[in-house]
């Protein structure tokens, strides 16, 4: 996807976010799992990176500056039109468990509509490295309040990869990054939950009676897979 054009300073300064909602509100979603987009808070710092708290019942997560290969702004507009994104879409949406998630008191706990689309449209995107054994990397998409957020988004994780990245080169030609100073312990990829294969094997019993939806978030999850792998 390419970076969208210049913005005025209207749509800069335009706050997307709802009445008594902290500012660092973000909405999350990753390519290699089908929970689609989540609500958090961020905090960013140069000792422990990006660190994600839910807001719903998912757990926290954290993104170590160092294991993001490219930060940039996209649209929503635009991302909607890829076929991929359509695909994990879809999947998410088609998913029998997700139809009324409802909390202790009854109270949906997070609307199916917003797990596809964000009540949020300023995005980043990032390329985001996977651990050595997977291989490859994956899409995280951060739906922020404002244009001047997403931007300003991007230029912190550049910022931290530079102070806290050491380059170096191994006897055998390989790049390694060395973090001898940094306490964020969190390498993976994925804020611990299910993978797309995950979800279509735990649950094939329960998807059995849905017949098309578990057809579905299969082929929604091995295409996840494979951008995660290929990109």
């Amino acid at each position: 996807l390419r970076p969208p054009p210049p913005m005025t300073a209207a749509v800069r300064g335009k706050c997307h976010g709802r009445p008594g909602e902290p500012i660092n509100k973000v909405y999350v979603q990753f390519s290699n799992d089908l929970e689609g987009f989540l609500p958090y808070t961020l905090v960013i710092s140069e000792d422990a990176g990006l660190e994600f708290k839910s807001l719903v019942a998912t757990p926290d997560f954290q993104i170590d500056p160092l294991n993001v290969l490219k930060a940039m702004r996209i649209e929503y507009e635009r991302l909607i039109e890829d076929a991929f994104f359509q695909s994990l879409a879809s999947s998410i949406t088609s998913r029998p468990d997700l139809q009324d998630t409802r909390g202790e008191r009854g109270a949906v706990e997070h609307p199916l509509a917003e797990r596809a689309r964000p009540p949020y449209t300023p995005m980043v995107q990032l390329s985001v490295r996977r651990t050595i054994y997977e291989g490859g990397q994956v899409l995280v998409f951060i739906a922020v309040q404002s244009e001047l957020l997403a931007s300003e988004l991007v230029r912190s994780c550049e910022q931290l990869r530079r102070r806290r990245a050491i380059l170096r080169a191994t006897a055998d030609g390989q790049w390694m990054f060395d973090d001898a100073g940094s306490r964020c312990t969190s390498g993976a990829a994925s804020r611990g939950c299910p993978s797309p294969r995950a979800v279509a094997s735990s649950g094939a019993v329960a998807y059995s009676a849905g017949g098309s939806h578990a057809s579905s978030t299969r082929t929604g999850g091995e295409a996840a897979e494979g951008v995660a792998r290929s990109t």
